[in-house]
């Protein structure tokens, strides 16, 4: 197949990134749009920001769009069966590609953080999950089953921590903390009555996990109670990557850290101080490339080519 061309997706809680990667030359383009969890905004809203941002990645190679030799997608609550096949349809319906295959981001991430080596993969971002390979290729997965069950650790769970200790600061329950002054002002509100009003019981997600952001920094400014929010978050993604290796029998896994909120300054270095704590002998390390290449290489997958070389893909941001 000369020159192939495929389209990588990695479509999270907070963002959607398309890159188109030709065979021979490598990343050609990149683009970006709304969210890409259909459990969040549904089917329809995944597929057109899908389709922008594919759009926006041919516009940024200069080139008109086409439709790919094949493309992987790699969404946010994808594993499930009652979102895959709809969502496979709907994008199907759009001409991303003429192969085309939907998984989870965390199947992206794997492939992109460690190159096809066996090992875990975290995702720390506006939710959190935990996907583990052995060389033998079983798998096994660990949390990503959303904000009501599950997620801990990621942006949603610690702004809703954020939240709880405005609540027990004001009425004593608490310490004082930085967050109460911050949080007010974020969602503009003055007391108590006014945040519970504010969130009600239809606060989107998304707005809970923007209040991440704070919790980080109120730590960085020596919050003790900031601080204990990232502690407890931190050692929830620890117990998804020890179940993770432990049900593979990894004893010395690469674990392989990645999401907006797992490379915050703050919060990344007490992930891995807890994962060490769990998993002494684990190696926990930046991602090799970034999970829409991730993608992108399981698309050449799907064709049986190889992909380009990895200079000719280094260089994306995470």
């Amino acid at each position: 197949m000369d020159d192939a061309r495929v389209i990588g997706v990695d479509g999270g809680g907070t963002r959607t990134r398309v890159v188109v990667v030709s065979a021979e030359r490598g990343v050609l383009g990149s683009g970006e749009a709304g969210s890409g969890n259909a459990r969040d905004i549904g089917i329809e809203a995944v597929a057109r920001h899908v389709a922008a941002a594919r759009d926006a990645a041919y516009a940024a190679a200069g080139l008109s769009r086409g439709v790919a030799n094949a493309a992987f997608c790699g969404m946010a609550g994808a594993g499930a069966d009652e979102i895959r096949g709809p969502l496979t349809r709907a994008l199907s319906a759009g001409g991303i590609a003429s192969v085309l295959e939907v998984g989870t981001d965390l199947d992206a991430a794997l492939a992109g953080c460690l190159c096809g080596r066996p090992g875990i993969v975290l995702i720390a971002g506006t939710g959190s999950s935990c996907l583990g390979r052995d060389a033998t290729g079983r798998t096994a997965r660990a949390g990503g089953l959303g904000s009501y069950l599950d997620d801990g650790g990621g942006a949603t769970d610690l702004g809703r921590g954020a939240l709880i200790a405005c609540v027990r600061a004001h009425d004593g329950r608490g310490p004082e903390t930085l967050l109460t002054p911050t949080v007010h002002a974020h969602l503009n509100t003055t007391s108590p009555d006014e945040l519970a009003r504010r969130i009600g019981d239809t606060l989107p997600r998304a707005e809970v996990a923007a209040l991440a952001p704070l919790v980080t920094a109120a730590a960085g400014q020596g919050d003790e109670v900031a601080q204990c929010i990232l502690a407890d978050g931190a050692n929830e993604l620890a117990a998804c990557v020890a179940a993770v290796a432990n049900r593979l029998g990894l004893t010395e896994p690469e674990v392989a850290l990645t999401g907006g909120l797992g490379n915050a300054p703050e919060y990344r270095p007490v992930i891995v101080d807890a994962i060490g704590r769990r998993l002494p002998h684990a190696t926990t390390r930046m991602p090799e490339l970034p999970a829409v290449l991730g993608s992108a290489l399981r698309a050449f997958a799907l064709l049986g080519i190889e992909p380009p070389a990895r200079e000719r893909l280094v260089g994306l941001g995470s």
